[in-house]
């Protein structure tokens, strides 16, 4: 148990390297895929909620720290390729939007990371007799 007393599950420790390779590179191409559409794509056009599904399977898959740091690349590419898109804007506007991304992300991956530190997605429901 930790300062707040929140149980310290299977979560505590950092995954190794060696057991979450496929699922880190399959965010990452999933990332630059999202990133290559919203490049290619009209200025516009919002992909916003496609940039937060490789943070989410990550999220689900492995743990916050990993997540997290999805979250800071998600943020920062969407934010960089919108002021490249749309022939830049100030660095205040840059700073808003990239801090209004991180939020939003951050807030889904921490709703995320409960549910799968809870197990409710993948786990068993009892039933009254057992």
């Amino acid at each position: 148990r930790d300062f707040f007393h929140r149980h310290l599950g299977p979560d505590w420790q950092p995954a190794p390297l060696k057991e979450t390779w496929a699922v880190i590179l399959a965010g990452g191409a999933l990332l630059a895929i999202v990133a290559g559409l919203d490049w290619l794509s009209d200025p516009h056009m919002t992909f916003m909620p496609l940039y937060l599904f490789p943070c989410m399977l990550i999220a689900l898959a492995l743990n916050w720290r990993w997540s997290l740091m999805a979250v800071v690349l998600a943020a920062f590419l969407g934010t960089f390729i919108e002021h490249l898109t749309n022939n830049g804007y100030s660095a205040k506007i840059f700073g808003w939007n990239f801090a209004m991304r991180f939020t939003v992300y951050l807030l889904v991956l921490g709703l995320l990371n409960r549910i799968r530190r809870k197990n409710i997605l993948f786990g068993r429901r009892k039933t009254n007799g057992s």
